[in-house]
């Protein structure tokens, strides 16, 4: 008799056990209950804390890298579903893509017959792109009721980045009928206040008599009872918002939309709205101007002033009077906000010509973000053009910095062509006229002078026609190299 209540025992256990919800989130393995099909490529599914913005939920999620000899073909496939009703007849899960610019497509199939790839003949979602943002994606079991059930994401992508899978909850559904409704950004006051609204479309009440939309942003919540579009805010400039669409009478069926924000473009958007910047007296950079091209708008002297590195989608402006020759500018603390991208190019012009049609080709352009110019006329107003650096206008770097403009030490005589240090030529291989020299506080040179890095100059006579031999003994190792 005790065997047989043990035996009872346990099939009750088991059962339970199938029919139960579970929720994952993959935060250090992909459990031995899932199943992971590698049917193509190098890479799989597989567990990840290297997530780029962070996990939906936790710190891990399952995550596929791009492969560049194959199409995936990899299936992630949840455990055996015996779906109850009331108990776990909804599957919900949180799929994302690495960057907007390689957007990951998947597609979501179910099985009632094994895990076997074969037997997913059921679509319950077509192949469509995984946005850059993490979006949830909620399926109704339902019409499973008494059924064992498996449900994949195969993912298809072909040379593209990552893409993630997180928070998988099997729950029942909810017995009310949720609301639905979309939003977008409605009025912008960017010349005035800073802030945006947000225009929420509802379409459908569902079964309640009345809603309520409200935000994680701190503004009061609005009060529905009718299809239409309702305004929401003011929100300030760069706030990332959530609205929730609630249902009064069932909360289970509120209605969480995907997170808005909008960015005013920067106050020095504009050449003829440049921010005028603080020369310090050394490259301590005692005084820096915080800036920002996030939202920037692509100005109109983009085509007008002369090719520069890069190109300027995403430029500010500002500017400064040289209380030197030569300026050291620095852009330091860079943080990407939109993106992930920190590569940013400078450019530097003479501001007498003044800004758009007329402004004169750049005096200097840079990629890296610290460059020295020399040259320059004390008491002179110069522009500098700040912008992300990329050629594609969608993965132009959007950040916040600092600007610096400093003055460097004073520079070796010789760092100019026109300044080149006269050698005389020994008459025979024994060097007998040496002359020291140094790069230490050289600069690049100017454009007429054919070359650019560190460089300093020598200049020589030749006494007769001939072939000339310079030597160049370096007192450690720079890696220079004389032309």
């Amino acid at each position: 008799m005790k065997k047989i209540t043990l035996l009872l025992l346990a099939m009750v256990a088991f059962c339970w056990q199938s029919n139960a919800q579970f929720t994952e989130s993959f935060e250090t393995e992909i459990p031995a209950a899932w199943t992971v099909l590698d049917l193509a490529s190098s890479g799989t599914w597989a567990q990840s804390t290297t997530i780029t913005g962070g996990a939906q939920d936790g710190s891990g999620a399952a995550k596929i890298i791009y492969d560049t000899s194959a199409a995936h073909d990899d299936y992630l496939i949840t455990p055996a579903i015996t779906v109850t009703a009331g108990m776990n007849d909804r599957l919900s899960f949180w799929v994302k893509s690495r960057s907007s610019a390689y957007l990951e497509p998947y597609e979501v199939l179910l099985s009632s017959v094994s895990t076997d790839a074969a037997d997913f003949t059921t679509v319950l979602q077509p192949s469509t792109d995984a946005p850059s943002t993490w979006t949830e994606l909620t399926f109704d079991l339902s019409a499973y009721v008494g059924s064992t059930i498996y449900v994949a994401v195969r993912a298809t992508g072909n040379n593209e980045w990552e893409l993630y899978a997180d928070n998988f909850v099997n729950d029942a559904a909810p017995q009310c009928t949720q609301p639905t409704a979309t939003a977008i950004v409605g009025t912008t006051d960017c010349s005035g206040a800073g802030t945006f609204m947000i225009d929420v479309d509802v379409t459908n009440l569902g079964d309640a008599t009345s809603l309520t939309i409200s935000n994680d942003a701190g503004v009061a919540s609005t009060p529905t009872a009718a299809t239409g579009i309702v305004s929401v805010g003011p929100f300030n400039s760069g706030t990332d918002v959530t609205i929730t669409v609630e249902h009064d009478q069932d909360s289970i069926c509120n209605l969480q939309l995907d997170s808005i924000s909008y960015y005013c473009p920067p106050v020095n958007d504009e050449c003829l709205d440049a921010i005028t910047l603080t020369v310090n007296t050394d490259l301590a950079c005692g005084s820096v101007t915080a800036g920002t091209n996030v939202a920037a708008t692509e100005s109109s002297e983009m085509e007008t002033s002369g090719e520069i590195t890069g190109t300027p989608y995403t430029d500010v402006w500002y500017n400064f009077v040289a209380t030197s020759e030569y300026h050291t500018i620095s852009l330091t603390n860079v943080v990407a906000v939109i993106g992930t991208s920190t590569d940013m190019g400078m450019a530097l012009y003479d501001a007498t010509s003044g800004c758009g049609a007329s402004l004169a080709a750049p005096i200097r352009d840079s990629d890296p973000n610290s460059f020295t110019v020399t040259g320059l006329t004390i008491g002179t107003t110069y522009l500098l053009r700040v912008y992300g650096w990329s050629n594609t206008q969608n993965t132009s770097a959007q950040t916040t910095f600092d600007v610096c403009v400093g003055i460097p030490p004073e520079p070796v005589a010789n760092d100019d062509c026109n300044g080149a240090t006269v050698v005389t030529p020994s008459m025979d291989n024994t060097c007998t006229t040496v002359v020291s020299g140094t790069t230490e506080n050289a600069y690049d040179s100017n454009d007429g002078c054919g070359t650019s890095g560190k460089d300093v100059w020598y200049s020589f006579t030749a006494a007769v026609d001939g072939t000339y031999t310079v030597t160049i003994d370096e007192t450690f190792d720079s890696g220079f190299t004389s032309t």
